[in-house]
């Protein structure tokens, strides 16, 4: 009869066990979750809505052709070039302004 007890307390402590470190390895999950959740915003920065006029570039292919940059003002009359992937000046142009520390939204017109 005592083995049989013994047994079964043998059983129940490993059962507790089990539970205790599903628990731990839950919490630590959620945790883990949190933080990559943090990491992805942080990437992401801050989004605006998609609504009218704010739009970062604006392609005019007629009766003149030019590309505008909304934040850093960057233009080009090029519009093929961009359309076919050429869009280096405005990238060096984002990068400067960046580094000069501009507030780069859409709606920031007075750049």
């Amino acid at each position: 009869m005592t083995v049989r007890q013994a047994k079964s307390l043998i059983r129940m402590v490993h059962i507790v066990a089990l539970i205790v470190a599903l628990l731990i390895l839950g919490f630590n999950s959620i945790y883990f979750i949190q933080e990559q959740e943090q990491a992805v915003a942080d990437l992401r920065g801050e989004q605006q809505d998609i609504a009218w006029g704010s739009q970062i570039r604006s392609y005019v292919f007629h009766p003149y052709s030019m590309v505008k940059d909304h934040r850093t003002k960057h233009e080009t009359g090029n519009v093929q070039a961009v359309m076919d992937g050429d869009i280096t000046g405005f990238m060096e142009a984002w990068l400067k302004a960046k580094a000069a520390g501009a507030n780069l939204s859409a709606e920031n017109e007075d750049m």
